[in-house]
Protein backbone atom coordinates (compact mmCIF):
# COMPACT_ATOMS: atom_id res chain seq x y z
CA UNK A 1 0.00 0.00 0.00
CA UNK A 2 2.95 2.39 0.81
CA UNK A 3 4.00 2.63 -3.29
CA UNK A 4 0.34 3.37 -4.27
CA UNK A 5 0.43 6.08 -1.64
CA UNK A 6 3.82 7.05 -3.20
CA UNK A 7 2.46 7.38 -6.80
CA UNK A 8 -0.36 9.37 -5.71
CA UNK A 9 2.21 12.01 -3.74
CA UNK A 10 4.64 12.14 -7.10
CA UNK A 11 1.37 12.09 -9.57
CA UNK A 12 1.04 15.97 -7.37
CA UNK A 13 4.09 16.79 -9.63
CA UNK A 14 4.22 15.25 -12.67
CA UNK A 15 2.26 12.85 -14.77
CA UNK A 16 5.36 11.06 -15.96
CA UNK A 17 6.17 8.66 -12.72
CA UNK A 18 7.44 5.23 -12.93
CA UNK A 19 8.44 2.76 -10.71
CA UNK A 20 12.12 1.82 -10.51
CA UNK A 21 13.14 3.38 -13.22
CA UNK A 22 12.67 5.48 -16.45
CA UNK A 23 13.43 3.90 -19.55
CA UNK A 24 14.76 5.46 -22.48
CA UNK A 25 11.26 5.31 -24.27
CA UNK A 26 9.76 7.51 -21.28
CA UNK A 27 9.24 11.10 -22.14
CA UNK A 28 11.36 13.42 -19.84
CA UNK A 29 11.69 15.19 -17.23
CA UNK A 30 10.01 12.11 -15.11
CA UNK A 31 10.31 10.85 -11.92
CA UNK A 32 11.29 6.92 -10.65
CA UNK A 33 10.52 5.40 -7.18
CA UNK A 34 12.09 2.18 -5.64
CA UNK A 35 11.41 1.06 -2.65
CA UNK A 36 14.61 0.52 -0.41
CA UNK A 37 13.23 -0.94 3.44
CA UNK A 38 10.03 -0.73 5.51
CA UNK A 39 10.34 -1.16 8.99
CA UNK A 40 8.25 -1.70 11.59
CA UNK A 41 8.32 0.67 14.78
CA UNK A 42 6.96 -0.24 18.38
CA UNK A 43 5.87 2.72 20.06
CA UNK A 44 5.49 3.09 23.90
CA UNK A 45 2.05 3.33 23.43
CA UNK A 46 1.74 -0.06 21.76
CA UNK A 47 0.78 1.53 18.60
CA UNK A 48 2.25 0.60 15.42
CA UNK A 49 4.22 2.69 12.88
CA UNK A 50 6.64 2.13 9.89
CA UNK A 51 9.13 3.97 8.43
CA UNK A 52 9.99 2.97 4.49
CA UNK A 53 12.85 4.14 2.81
CA UNK A 54 12.01 5.30 -0.56
CA UNK A 55 14.71 6.08 -3.36
CA UNK A 56 13.00 8.88 -5.70
CA UNK A 57 14.67 10.09 -8.64
CA UNK A 58 14.31 12.80 -10.92
CA UNK A 59 15.28 12.44 -14.33
CA UNK A 60 16.11 14.87 -17.19
CA UNK A 61 17.60 15.95 -20.31
CA UNK A 62 19.70 18.04 -18.45
CA UNK A 63 21.90 18.53 -15.41
CA UNK A 64 19.98 21.66 -14.75
CA UNK A 65 16.65 20.66 -15.46
CA UNK A 66 17.06 17.55 -12.62
CA UNK A 67 18.25 19.53 -10.25
CA UNK A 68 15.20 22.08 -10.47
CA UNK A 69 13.03 18.72 -9.91
CA UNK A 70 14.98 17.64 -7.34
CA UNK A 71 14.58 20.99 -5.52
CA UNK A 72 10.62 20.62 -5.96
CA UNK A 73 10.43 17.06 -4.88
CA UNK A 74 12.31 18.31 -1.20
CA UNK A 75 10.42 21.65 -1.31
CA UNK A 76 7.22 19.34 -2.04
CA UNK A 77 7.65 16.43 0.76
CA UNK A 78 8.92 18.72 3.60
CA UNK A 79 5.57 19.22 5.31
CA UNK A 80 3.59 16.88 3.42
CA UNK A 81 1.25 14.61 5.32
CA UNK A 82 -2.08 13.12 5.69
CA UNK A 83 -3.93 10.18 3.86
CA UNK A 84 -2.72 9.11 0.77
CA UNK A 85 -4.08 5.79 -1.11
CA UNK A 86 -5.45 4.45 2.46
CA UNK A 87 -2.07 5.46 4.27
CA UNK A 88 -1.41 7.78 7.09
CA UNK A 89 1.91 9.56 6.44
CA UNK A 90 3.03 11.17 9.38
CA UNK A 91 6.30 12.45 8.76
CA UNK A 92 9.01 12.76 5.32
CA UNK A 93 12.76 13.33 5.86
CA UNK A 94 15.22 13.51 3.25
CA UNK A 95 18.03 11.38 3.87
CA UNK A 96 20.47 12.23 1.21
CA UNK A 97 20.29 13.23 -2.44
CA UNK A 98 23.08 11.50 -4.74
CA UNK A 99 23.55 13.12 -8.35
CA UNK A 100 23.78 10.62 -10.96
CA UNK A 101 25.51 10.94 -13.76
CA UNK A 102 26.53 7.82 -15.07
CA UNK A 103 25.25 5.99 -18.40
CA UNK A 104 23.60 8.08 -21.32
CA UNK A 105 25.16 11.48 -21.05
CA UNK A 106 22.05 13.04 -22.31
CA UNK A 107 19.93 11.48 -18.85
CA UNK A 108 20.55 13.20 -15.81
CA UNK A 109 19.49 11.90 -12.32
CA UNK A 110 19.79 13.17 -8.85
CA UNK A 111 18.35 10.21 -6.57
CA UNK A 112 17.33 11.50 -2.82
CA UNK A 113 16.74 9.07 -0.41
CA UNK A 114 13.48 9.69 1.97
CA UNK A 115 11.82 8.37 4.97
CA UNK A 116 8.24 8.32 4.90
CA UNK A 117 6.57 7.97 8.48
CA UNK A 118 3.22 5.93 8.06
CA UNK A 119 0.44 3.72 9.34
CA UNK A 120 -1.67 1.78 8.50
Amino acid sequence: MINTAITEILYQLSDDVFEREVTSADTLPAFSYKPVSDIPQTTLDLTEHRIARYQISTVAGNSATAATLAKQLRQHLKYLKGNFGGVNITLIKEQQTIPDFSGDPNVHRHIIDFNFHYGE
